[in-house]
């Protein structure tokens, strides 16, 4: 294969879509009611979302045809015999030495199908075998679920030596189910247009891009000739190596950037991994961070962290043993709030109602915000968006981090005197 071909090929696609970018834009084709409301990526709003349709008792006024759709065609189980949906399904210590949340859980006569639901959210430890054993010690005929958005395995951490479970998509199989929702609920437009909108997010965040006429175009043009098949399974072959140099260029220019303003901090217990685990999704879920640390506090050390999970982001985070840890004892809380002198910081800790959180503040780069904006963050999950791609613009890409650096530098001198950024010390 000569390196013509793929030239030629990419010039035939980027003329497909300077022909797509010249369309006239439908008003209101980007509106959806779910990222209007902020709740694309968390898994508890999915789980409402999802909820409200499993429900026999659910506000759609279908009774069982939704769950017993789900049952049959998703899980490949007939409905069960009293069939009863669970959200957020707690249990106690009894369950393998520790308490747990299920996500959502489908029972009936001697039936438990436990359903953890992952959007970007790493796994816990022995998550899934927790799940395993509460449902063996909860029915006879029992199985445990993982929904992703592609189908992904549960990390090895998470099932330990739980071969019961079976993986499913947001992406397939969830969106299939919809679909199918959508046409029972042709005689409820309320609820066929809320239908149609889940599915569009999903679509949104999987990467399905349907009925776009211009794709159809692309993969017609890829599949007229070997040569172009050829040059477009390179192209795809290369995508994933991209994204990952990518994520690697901005740490480390944020790393150039700081130089020896801080020092590095590589803790050995850490949560994070690498792009080639972010990317490949046959791995457990894995991003990337720069840990400075720059105050040792009694058992903790205080560090600013840069981190990428869907954006890039940086804030204060606390390490305890060299693992990101967080205070439960108002005794460890007493260490925090001593790390500094200043009355702002001791004031913001006092008033943290998320003690729990290992991040004591986070703020997005470049917006300096504590918001999720898709508009002004480059989306590092999708890869998609607009501010993502102008990473790839070489002006534009240096505009882009100067914007970074700018933050960090009129923030630096800050966080190390008082823990806090100029913009929270004049609200703490």
């Amino acid at each position: 294969m000569e390196e013509s071909n793929v030239k030629s090929l990419l010039r035939q696609v980027e003329d497909l879509l300077a022909m797509r970018d010249k369309l006239p834009k439908i008003p209101g084709a980007d509106f959806n009611i779910f990222t209007a409301l902020g709740i694309e990526t968390k898994e508890v709003d999915h789980c409402r979302l999802l909820y409200e349709l499993l429900c026999p008792n659910g506000s759609h006024g279908l009774g069982e045809a939704f769950l017993r759709d789900f049952c049959e065609q998703v899980m490949l189980k007939p409905l069960p015999k009293n069939p009863r949906v669970w959200r957020e399904y707690a249990f106690d210590e009894t369950v393998c030495g520790e308490t747990g949340r299920i996500d959502l859980l489908i029972e009936g006569d001697n039936v438990c199908y436990p359903i953890e639901v992952k959007i970007y959210a790493n796994d816990q430890k022995r998550q899934i075998e927790r799940y395993y054993v509460f449902a063996n010690e909860r029915a006879a005929e029992q199985q445990v679920y993982y929904l992703t958005l592609d189908g992904r395995d549960p990390s090895d951490d998470s099932k330990r030596t739980c071969e019961n479970v079976k993986c499913l998509s947001f992406a397939a199989d969830v969106r299939n189910w919809l679909v199918r929702c959508g046409e029972m609920a042709w005689q409820a437009p309320a609820v066929s247009e809320y239908i149609r909108q889940y599915i569009s997010l999903l679509d949104k965040l999987t990467g399905n891009i349907q009925g776009d006429v211009f794709r159809e175009m692309i993969s017609n043009t890829i599949g007229t000739s070997r040569e172009n098949y050829e040059s477009a399974a390179v192209i795809a072959d290369s995508i994933t190596q991209v994204r990952i140099n990518m994520m690697r260029r901005v740490f480390e220019e944020i790393k150039n950037h700081i130089g020896e303003r801080l020092d590095l901090f590589m803790p050995k217990d850490d949560s994070v991994g690498s792009p080639e685990n972010y990317y490949h999704t046959n791995k457990s879920e894995k991003y990337l961070a720069l840990t400075f640390c720059f105050r040792q506090c009694k058992d903790y050390k205080l560090a600013l962290r840069f981190e990428i999970y869907k954006y890039l982001a940086y804030g204060l985070v606390f390490f305890k043993n060299d693992g990101p840890k967080w205070p439960y004892k108002d005794e460890e809380l007493l260490q925090i709030k001593d790390a500094f002198s200043d009355e702002t910081w001791k004031q913001y800790i006092n008033n943290k109602k998320d003690k729990k959180n290992w991040w004591i503040w986070l703020r997005y780069l470049p917006s300096n915000q504590t918001k999720e904006d898709e508009k002004l963050l480059p989306n590092f999950r999708t890869c998609k968006n607009e501010k993502y791609l102008e990473l790839y613009d070489p002006k534009r890409h240096v505009e882009i981090m100067n914007e970074v650096f700018k933050v960090i530098d009129e923030n630096l001198d800050n966080i190390k005197k008082c823990g806090l950024p100029k913009c929270m010390c004049c609200k703490a």
